[in-house]
């Protein structure tokens, strides 16, 4: 792909994520990200401040905030659509990526190994806010089968990153035990993504 065509998937990637919200970047005010997943991200797949980037997406691109930082939400998407158009992976890629490479640590892939997939995925959803606020993820039993549902304002999700989130889920939970674990999104719409653990 030459470089312009890679500039230009990267703008309309974005411009894409900003028309289907109500205000563009400045919708859902509440709802903000811990920088660290962002930061983590940029370590290993690094993409161009362009100019024609919404200020604050080119910011945090150019010179990422602390890990500790919380950004809007909206922004950290924004530039997370940027990286991965920039590459020319999926969002799935990309969580893939970034997980396998949390699980590198000897404490995470120690503790994760003596887990069932259901103990890891019921984790996830209980510590999901200390990484975001303004969403949930929320766990529960329906029937045999456990599922997670994550609720957010009107778009703040586009389905790519709830497949993304799917597909980092599937990877920590194979990390325990039971390596044959999947999870998979099996219903979304504009405010929720329903993730089930089989």
């Amino acid at each position: 792909m030459t470089e312009e065509a890679q500039t230009r998937e990267v703008l309309e990637r974005v411009d894409r994520y900003l028309a289907s919200l109500p205000r563009g970047l400045s919708s859902h005010p509440d709802c903000v990200s811990k920088a660290s997943n962002l930061t983590f991200q940029l370590v290993h797949r690094p993409a161009p401040a362009l100019r024609q980037l919404p200020e604050p997406v080119r910011r945090v691109l150019e010179d990422p905030p602390l890990p500790s930082t919380w950004i809007p939400t909206t922004v950290f998407v924004a530039a997370t659509l940027a990286i991965e158009a920039h590459h020319g992976i999926t969002d799935e890629t990309l969580a893939i990526e970034s997980t396998e490479e949390m699980l590198k640590s000897k404490l995470y892939g120690l503790s994760l190994k003596m887990l069932t997939p259901s103990m890891i995925l019921r984790a996830g959803a209980a510590t999901w806010g200390l990484f975001h606020r303004g969403s949930r993820l929320v766990s529960h039993k329906n029937g045999d089968v456990l599922e997670a549902r994550m609720s957010f304002p009107s778009g703040l999700f586009p389905l790519e990153m709830l497949r993304g989130y799917a597909a980092g889920f599937q990877c920590v939970t194979r990390a325990s035990w039971k390596k044959d674990a999947r999870v998979r999104l099996v219903d979304s719409g504009p405010t929720f993504g329903l993730f089930r653990l089989d």
